[in-house]
């Protein structure tokens, strides 16, 4: 019977392969089935693309039993997908709003008349949406260090306007929510984009977007490159062969 968790995982899979065929071309063997498809995906996506919807895959698998059915949670994890994807100027796609389709729907008298509110809806929708590459940008800006940096890595923004930003962590991190570091953080945060914002935390679920999730699901991947790149080289290949050897993935490391 078809299993929609099944297709989450293969679809994690090939994002997993065609990311590392990016880092590590000679990862994807010339006798392997998928070969061709991969090679064929692997200029189409940015590498933080992948990352990205790698992450969404695998949270959406993770939670398709809390959806009302299997079908329902494959969908919404797709749609999740469409709605982080990148449009031109590298900005998020905003979804289309109702305001948006009832104006597209009027009748060409109306066109002109409708087209600014249409516009002034999806401009405003994504304005509040939180681009996760902007977040790591401004903890990078802040000079904080200690515990009110670990804090801003281990957050996720997940609105942002002219007046307001909302973070979110793990409750596994929940620790370092202590008041002095939110102060901290949020003086720094006022500091860089001005005295009369709100910074708003929470403590929840979270999509794996923290700039810190992000880094380290980098380091596995070149972590896993390495490894990929070990085990195809022809000399190893021939001593594990010889000698009846094997490979301690954990002693290698990426260059």
């Amino acid at each position: 019977s078809l299993s929609f968790e099944s297709a989450l995982q293969d679809l994690a899979t090939l994002l997993h392969r065609v990311a590392l065929a990016q880092v590590v071309p000679q990862s994807i063997a010339d006798d392997d089935p998928d070969a061709a498809a991969i090679r064929e995906l692997t200029p189409a996506f940015a590498a933080e693309d992948l990352q990205l919807y790698y992450q969404i895959a695998v949270q959406g698998r993770a939670e398709i039993g809390l959806a009302p059915d299997e079908h329902a949670g494959f969908m919404m994890t797709l749609l999740r997908m469409l709605a982080f994807a990148p449009v031109a100027g590298g900005a998020m796609a905003a979804p289309v709003t109702t305001l948006t389709r009832a104006a597209a729907a009027k009748p060409a008298a109306n066109a002109a008349g409708s087209a600014p509110a249409a516009a002034a809806t999806a401009t405003t929708a994504a304005a509040g949406r939180a681009d996760p590459s902007s977040w790591a940008e401004l903890v990078g800006q802040l000079g904080l260090s200690a515990m009110a940096n670990q804090l801003a890595l281990r957050c996720e923004m997940t609105q942002r306007t002219a007046d307001i930003i909302e973070l979110r962590i793990s409750p596994a991190d929940e620790r370092m929510f202590d008041k002095p570091y939110r102060d901290k953080l949020t003086a720094a945060l006022r500091r860089l984009l001005g005295a009369q914002l709100r910074v708003v935390f929470a403590a929840g679920e979270v999509a794996g977007l923290s700039p810190k999730a992000i880094t380290d699901r980098k380091l596995e991947q070149r972590q896993a490159a390495a490894v990929a790149e070990i085990r195809q080289d022809p000399f190893v290949r021939e001593l594990i062969e010889d000698f009846d050897g094997a490979v301690e993935d954990a002693s290698i490391k990426p260059k």
